[in-house]
C-alpha cells in the first residue's frame, strides 16, 4: 500500500462518544413517546446520518416526525455534550505521527455539520484535518460519495486512501469507494459487524493503525 490519505469517522473512532449519543437517542425517544430503543440497537446505528437511522428504525413516522426526532435528538445530545466526551487516549499521539509523515487527513461523519464544526473546535485537534463530509451534506454512509468527494478535494485518489472507522457502515463505504477499510473494536461497532463488511484489518488501539503505514 501507498497511503497518502487517511479518512476517519469522528464518533467511537475519534471521540469516544459513542454512550451520549445512545442516551440522547433514547431520551428523544421518550420525549416523543416511541419505542426506545437498546444500547445495542442504538450502536449499530451510529454512523448513519439520523434522518436514516429513524427512517429505519421508525419507517412509520411522517416527514414532520423524523424532523422532530433529529430536532430532539440534538437538544438531548448538545446537553449531554456540553462537557465533551474525551478523545480516545493515542488519538493525539497517531495525528502528530500521520501529519508528520505528510499523510493528508480528512474527516466523514454521520454528524451534522453543526455538531461536526463543535466537536473539532472543542478537542483542539481541528488543525490536523484538511477537509471534512458530514451525513446532511452529501450521502449518508455507506454510499461512497463522502470519500469520493473528499478524495477530489485534496486530490488524491481512493487507491492511496484509507478509511477508518468503528462501524460495518465505514467499512463499506470504504469498499464501495475503492479504499482500503480499516477497523477500529474499540467503538460503538461489533468485531463481527466490521467483518462482514471485510476490511483489510481490524485494530484494537488508534496507534496500531502506524504498523499498517
Amino acid at each position: 500500500m501507498d497511503i497518502k490519505h487517511i479518512v476517519f469517522d469522528w464518533d467511537g473512532t475519534i471521540q469516544d462518544t459513542v454512550s451520549s449519543i445512545v442516551q440522547a437517542w433514547q431520551d428523544a425517544s421518550v420525549e416523543l413517546a416511541l419505542a426506545v430503543p437498546s444500547a445495542a440497537e442504538v450502536r449499530s446505528m451510529i454512523g448513519l446520518s439520523l434522518q436514516v437511522g429513524i427512517t429505519q428504525r421508525e419507517p412509520s413516522l411522517s416527514a414532520a416526525g423524523v424532523e422532530a426526532f433529529i430536532a430532539t435528538y440534538r437538544k438531548h445530545y448538545f446537553a449531554l455534550e456540553a462537557q465533551p466526551s474525551p478523545l480516545y487516549r493515542e488519538i493525539p499521539t497517531l495525528l502528530t505521527e500521520l501529519a508528520q509523515q505528510d499523510i493528508v487527513l480528512t474527516v466523514a461523519t454521520g454528524k451534522g455539520r453543526n455538531g461536526l464544526d463543535r466537536a473539532l473546535n472543542s478537542s483542539g485537534i481541528s488543525h490536523y484535518f484538511a477537509g471534512s463530509r458530514t451525513a446532511c451534506e452529501t450521502a449518508s454512509k455507506p454510499d461512497p460519495l463522502m470519500v469520493t468527494q473528499l478524495c477530489q478535494q485534496v486530490g488524491i485518489t481512493s487507491a492511496h486512501t484509507m478509511v477508518v472507522g468503528d462501524a460495518y457502515f465505514d467499512m463499506a463505504m470504504a469498499a464501495n469507494a475503492g479504499a482500503y477499510g480499516i477497523g477500529v473494536s474499540y467503538g460503538a461497532g461489533t468485531v463481527a459487524e466490521l467483518q462482514r463488511a471485510r476490511p483489510l484489518k481490524i485494530i484494537d488501539a488508534p496507534l496500531a493503525l502506524l504498523d499498517l503505514l
